[in-house]
């Protein structure tokens, strides 16, 4: 129950769309039995940006993005991970999240870069570590969710578990339908494998995805990644600052 619960997105209350949406073209593909949907904007061009969301969110908050991109001569997708959005589902996880990263990329891309906040950043890490899709050259993370373990830990908090054999047959779960430890699941442990440059931009005050999380993976001084630093954003406020998505623009 603890599992299901943390695979399921919180009830988001509903965002209209922005103008910008309405001159986007609706896409939709099948995964896992899934209808996901989403837009497209001008992809059909050789350098497409993928912006992805992170958990209890949607593509409708990233809409300032959109326009910068289109105005560098990107074309942009965004789709809506499965359980959030327009698209299907009731649950979802980091290995289906990536599954749909991949099926993204092999549908619609080459992709030139990937724009993704949160649980979206980890989704992106583990799809790019894997040979099996086209490499994306750039990939920029905002306050991306850094350590999976972190995550659980704040799920148990939030829903008052306190008992450490609910963790740790919560964590024996995860390896048997993952085959792989919560530990596994962390992006400090795939930049070696990932080709694309990063920008890792995070906020001193993200109290969901800590700054402690962020340092070892700084500290171990990767030539393709670059940290950037901000202050007083926290996990929500950060991904719609104008100077970070400047940045972002620009490093794109």
């Amino acid at each position: 129950m603890a599992f299901r619960l943390f695979c399921t997105p919180l009830p988001n209350a509903p965002k209209a769309p922005g103008r910008i949406f309405d001159g986007a073209e609706d896409l939709a593909f099948t995964f896992g039995g899934l209808t996901l949907r989403g837009y497209g904007w001008k992809h059909n061009r050789n350098k497409n940006v993928l912006i992805l969301h992170g958990f209890s969110s949607n593509v409708y908050k990233f809409e300032h993005f959109v326009q910068p991109l289109l105005d560098r001569g990107f074309g942009v997708l965004a789709f809506d991970a499965p359980a959030h959005g327009r698209s299907g589902g009731k649950t979802v996880n980091a290995v289906v999240y990536a599954g749909v990263v991949g099926a993204v990329i092999d549908q619609y891309g080459p992709l030139h870069g990937v724009v993704a906040h949160s649980f979206g950043g980890l989704a992106v890490c583990l799809a790019m570590e894997k040979a099996a899709h086209p490499p994306v050259k750039k990939i920029a993370l905002i306050a991306p969710a850094a350590e999976t373990t972190t995550a659980i830990s704040n799920a148990f908090q939030l829903l008052g578990i306190r008992q450490a054999s609910v963790r740790a047959a919560f964590d024996a779960l995860v390896l048997r339908i993952s085959g792989y430890a919560p530990e596994w699941f962390s992006i400090r442990r795939t930049l070696p494998h990932i080709d694309a440059d990063i920008l890792w931009v995070q906020d001193a005050d993200d109290t969901i995805t800590p700054l402690a999380d962020v340092q070892p993976a700084e500290t171990e001084g990767h030539k393709h990644v670059r940290f950037m630093h901000t202050q007083g954003l926290g996990h929500h406020k950060i991904y719609r600052d104008p100077t970070v998505v400047n940045q972002v623009i620009a490093f794109l």
